[in-house]
């Protein structure tokens, strides 16, 4: 079988496509030689503007027939239309790219359907081609939205989110822009009820989020309220998350004393205080989409982290007893066990001398104080090394000044004969 190759252009893919629109175009229509249809006249305009070079009249005549290209191609066929509409882009004056990106991204997302996927995926390939970082910026936060709304967060979620950092650093984002892509992105990622760590990836961009409002003002603040109470709420309710970095945050202090999130606060501060007391005396009435059980065990984990926290000597069973309001030595094994189980910390259980000693535990928030105690760490360790490196230097001169001694002795003094 002979295997001829064609050499073609772009120009030849798109009247390929306007071609194919046309067909589509004339379905149904009464055919005659010299009758004008509406797939003839389209395909003699289009014919026109690429003949003359009009790439943006040419994107005007193909981009209104998405919808047709949807309701009447599908699989390999749409998805080569697509891109050579989206190829069209880069051929236009740089100053016309943007909007006519925005042109196509707005045909195809105007439309939530069965065809929803390969909608998304010609948003994808429209991204590919745009070669500035604002252009990019803007088709990727239409990209978010529409998978969002289309539930594709299964598609697009695993591909970017670990990739916003890079993004908001390379394209030079403003925090405004930083806080809104954090938060579509966290927004995605929610929808996603097929991966189990999706509401945890979420969780992780609404901290970054929250964290760039530290020098913030009280307007600004004030905005992302609802965001910081949902952080809280997502923190209390996960059997997973220990650590909350952000407690002596404004976004979050504001939280304290306000008629409508105060409870979440109160209970936050419970619970990264292993405050078991405080605990029992809380409104449970006020506990939303949790149980009492699963915030208990909880509060009982972080308890016994902050037993590990202030100190790594032994622990009697009977303070890891009372701290977790246990009733015998079987329940305190049965609690350490499972805190090292969860990788909250690393320790031993001495059953003959009723004791744990805990040698590296999490902690539970690392704000100021923990800096401090890093900070104090690192300097005491700095000073041990440079202790030892006077030492090793010090016995070294030592050994030098020794080797001179012991060689002028052996060699003794010189004879001089007369």
């Amino acid at each position: 079988m002979a295997v001829h190759l064609i050499e073609t252009s772009e120009e030849d893919s798109y009247l390929a496509v306007a071609r194919h629109i046309s067909e589509l175009l004339n379905e149904g229509e009464a055919r005659t030689a010299l009758a004008e249809t509406p797939g003839s006249r389209f395909t003699q305009d289009s014919e026109a503007a690429l003949a003359e070079g009009r790439f943006g009249d040419l994107l005007n005549l193909l981009v209104p027939h998405f919808d047709v290209l949807f309701q009447k191609t599908s699989g390999t066929d749409l998805e080569c239309c697509v891109n050579v509409i989206s190829h069209l882009v880069p051929r236009l004056p740089p100053h016309q790219v943007r909007s006519a990106a925005k042109q196509v991204a707005d045909a195809l997302i105007s439309k939530v359907d069965e065809q929803a996927q390969q909608r998304l995926q010609g948003l994808t390939e429209l991204y590919n081609v745009a070669d500035d970082a604002k252009t990019q910026h803007i088709l990727l936060r239409l990209a978010i939205a529409y998978a969002t709304k289309a539930n594709l967060a299964n598609l697009l979620g695993p591909v970017i989110k670990n990739r916003v950092e890079d993004w908001i650093k390379d394209w030079r984002l403003t925090p405004a822009e930083s806080r809104d892509l954090y938060l579509d992105t966290a927004a995605l990622l929610r929808t996603n009820k097929r991966r189990k760590t999706a509401t945890k990836d979420a969780y992780k961009l609404t901290l970054r989020c929250l964290s760039t409002f530290n020098d913030a003002t009280p307007e600004e603040l004030a905005s992302v309220k609802e965001t910081a109470a949902q952080a809280v709420s997502e923190f209390i309710r996960s059997p997973d998350l220990f650590q909350f970095d952000l407690f002596e945050s404004p976004t979050i202090t504001q939280l304290k004393g306000d008629s409508q999130y105060d409870h979440l606060y109160q209970l936050l501060e419970i619970i990264l205080n292993g405050n078991l007391q405080g605990y029992g005396s809380y409104d449970k009435s006020k506990l939303e989409n949790t149980t009492e059980e699963e915030v208990q065990t909880k509060v009982r984990l972080t308890a016994l982290m902050t037993l590990g926290t202030r100190s790594t000597h032994e622990l009697k069973f009977s303070e890891v007893q009372q701290a977790l309001g246990l009733g015998n030595d079987s329940e305190v094994e049965a609690w350490v066990v499972r805190a090292i189980g969860k990788r909250l910390l690393e320790g031993r259980i001495n059953q003959l001398k009723g004791t744990v000693t805990i040698t590296k535990c999490a902690h539970r928030t690392f704000a100021a104080a923990q800096w401090k105690e890093l900070r104090d760490q690192l300097a005491a360790w700095k000073d041990n090394v440079q202790q030892v490196s006077q030492l090793i230097n010090q016995q070294m001169q030592d050994s030098d000044s020794s080797k001179g001694i012991t060689k002028g002795l052996m060699n003794g003094p010189t004879a001089v004969y007369a």
